[in-house]
């Protein structure tokens, strides 16, 4: 038996009838994610024999009759759905590469509750379910590690980029595209050309054709953005800019871009002063959207401009949110480089991570030259001479937890610290980052709540696959990250912004609101009632509270992040885990199939 929400947003499929005689029935939609919207292009709406106005639900039951499993790599845009198919007598379930729509789902010996967010299901399912013990950890820690967890045990998330097929027998779960799949190139002399081509189309889909809000900061990325809307405007009025200003941060450099890009375009951004905003803002909201701690220091910050935008009339924003990993610095190929024995191409290129690094041409080239074997003997010498800085950050977690989950479980170490690694290795392990779909979700989850739609036009799978194909010396020329994207951009930014390399941290300006707005921060993690006590580091908790209640800025950016941690964590305890699951505010109806 299957019974939907009224807007499919959910779904609960029993066991008992599944796969029985359909009566004539056809494979139906019984799930569509509030996040999905298809990329349907002229050349699948003929492929599939649709019109081009035709609507989600049709393009998704006409590509299933068409490609079967196969539909969720031919599909662009954003989407996760359901399907039941009484003839093969499964529910099928399928997400987009990135996460972008996102899709929980329970599966146990009674059925199968779908829905669009964990809230839903648990309301659905009407029962409490047992902590994810290992999901909290890290959150503690800092560092996810499983793509499908969730902080309920048996609830758990579609990955990105995988389908799953469910019978009354079990599951099929399969991983349809990754970073590492797609085919490289050696040589592609119009990249450039085909760049701004893709990332046209994607901004163009994005804006919709209505009046967007551009969320401008002066960096390359945002920057793109701007540039493509006003080529595609052809010399028409600029549209509407948000920027977040830091005028009272110590090292805050976007103002000097955001002159050059008004100058040129006539923008005048709407300023939202953010120095010292209080990063536990409005936590309750947040928490009650995402059933869940969330993983975002700025995340206060970037809600907020939700609220100014939506008081503004304006519906959707243009983020340039992924832009660095979508593109890729080029890192890699400074490896490719010592590999090849190119020392002076790679002295020329080594800038471009001095510039991310901050560390000097010279200890780039240190770690690279490590290849030759004669200068092994000298780098050892060295190391002992001038030792690299060790990592001075405490434990996280209480020694109980951290013993339960393994000495493994967070002692994975990045590809550029291997000796083997290059830059298709370093690109594809960027978009496999778990946070990936994470911050995605937390994205598009807040802004539906807040009633707005954000837009991230780095996010197309064509521009992605693109970018991943492209010979590493498109990903780091002449000292220049990103090289491709420069490029692409000339003539539509100021000189100043295509050349860019410096980056403003937000670290700093976060450590400055947990400061300035102390008091909650440390009420939060009082922990009176013990509740931390299984999860977190008590004597460190204890020592970084007390540097904070002394309102000195020595508090680390480490211990500043593991308070926030431990503050969200708190809350989060206090306000959900002892109550009962959320309430059905819609009933669920009975479906076709019964």
């Amino acid at each position: 038996m299957i019974h939907l929400m009224p807007d499919k947003s959910g779904v609960r499929v029993t066991w008992h009838d599944l796969g029985t005689e359909p009566n004539g029935l056809g494979p139906s939609l019984v799930f569509i994610s509030p996040g999905t919207a298809i990329d349907f292009s002229a050349q699948m709406s003929a492929e599939l024999g649709l019109s081009v106005a035709s609507g989600t639900e049709a393009i998704l039951l006409a590509a299933w009759a068409k490609w079967d499993v196969a539909m969720v790599d031919r599909l662009r845009g954003d989407f996760a759905f359901g399907i039941y198919d009484p003839a093969q007598g499964v529910v099928f379930l399928g997400r987009d590469i990135f996460g972008r729509a996102p899709l929980y789902y329970h599966l146990d010996g009674d059925g199968l509750v779908v829905a669009g967010t964990s809230r839903l299901v648990r309301a659905i399912l009407g029962r409490s379910l047992a902590r994810n013990e290992a999901f909290y950890a890290d959150f503690v820690q800092g560092q996810f590690v499983e793509q499908s967890a969730t902080f309920f045990e048996g609830l758990e998330r579609l990955a990105p980029a995988h389908w799953m097929k469910i019978d009354r027998g079990g599951r099929e779960l399969y991983r349809y595209w990754s970073p590492q799949s797609v085919r490289q190139h050696t040589t592609m002399p119009d990249a450039a050309e085909r760049f701004q081509a893709l990332f046209d189309h994607s901004v163009a889909r994005a804006m919709g054709g209505g009046d967007a809000l551009v969320l401008l900061s002066g960096g390359l990325d945002s920057s793109a953005i701007l540039g493509s809307v006003m080529a595609a405007n052809d010399g028409g009025l600029a549209p509407d800019c948000l920027t977040k200003t830091y005028r009272r941060t110590k090292d805050w450099v976007d103002e000097p871009y955001l002159r050059s890009l008004g100058a040129q375009y006539g923008v005048c951004p709407r300023e939202i002063a953010c120095d010292e905003h209080d990063p536990l803002a409005d936590l309750d909201r947040w928490l009650d959207v995402l059933d869940g701690p969330y993983f975002s220091y700025g995340h206060s910050v970037t809600a907020h401009l939700l609220d100014i935008a939506r008081g503004m009339g304006r519906l959707t924003l243009l983020s340039g949110h992924g832009g660095d990993e979508v593109v890729g610095y080029g890192i890699g190929r400074l490896n490719e480089l010592a590999q090849q024995r190119q020392w002076l191409r790679l002295w020329r290129e080594a800038p471009g991570l001095t510039a991310l690094s901050g560390s000097s041409r010279l200890r780039v080239m240190r770690k690279y030259l490590t290849h030759y074997p004669r200068y092994r003997p000298f780098e050892r010498l060295l190391q002992k001479q001038f030792p690299d800085t060790p990592s001075d950050e405490e434990a996280s977690l209480s020694a109980n937890l951290l013993a339960a989950m393994g000495e493994n479980r967070y002692a994975s170490q990045p590809a550029v610290n291997r000796g083997d690694h290059d830059e298709p290795t370093v690109h594809a392990e960027a978009l496999n980052d778990v946070v990936q779909p994470l911050a995605l979700e937390t994205i598009g989850q807040c802004s539906r709540a807040a009633g707005v739609n954000t837009e991230m036009p780095f996010y197309d799978r064509d521009l992605v696959e693109l970018t991943l194909s492209l010979p590493s010396e498109w990903k780091l020329r002449d000292g220049f990250t990103r090289y491709v994207m420069r490029r692409a951009m000339e003539g539509r930014l100021p000189r100043d912004v295509l050349l860019r390399q410096d980056k403003f941290d937000f670290t700093d300006a976060f450590v400055a609101g947990l400061i300035a707005h102390r008091h909650r921060a440390l009420a939060l993690t009082d922990n009176v009632d013990g509740s931390l006590d299984s999860y977190v580091n008590l004597p460190r908790l204890a020592a970084a509270r007390a540097q904070l209640s002394r309102s000195e800025r020595a508090i680390t950016k480490a211990d500043a992040r593991f308070i926030w941690r431990c503050a969200v964590l708190a809350m989060w305890l206090k306000r959900y885990e002892t109550s009962p699951p959320p309430p059905m505010m819609v009933p669920l109806t009975q479906g076709l199939i019964s």
